[in-house]
């Protein structure tokens, strides 16, 4: 399944790469996956 079906309906959408992290972004690179949620958050409020 392609990224374009899965967030289709969603009104605004950023995909972002957590590289060289594998499949677990949040085990592999935790310091950019909580500086990505906290980049997020901020832009929510």
């Amino acid at each position: 399944m392609q990224r374009r079906t899965l967030l289709a309906g969603a009104p605004k959408v950023q995909v972002v790469s957590v590289s060289p992290a594998r499949h677990f972004a949040m085990l592999d690179q935790p310091d950019r996956v909580f500086a990505l949620i906290d980049a997020f958050l901020a832009t929510a409020r």
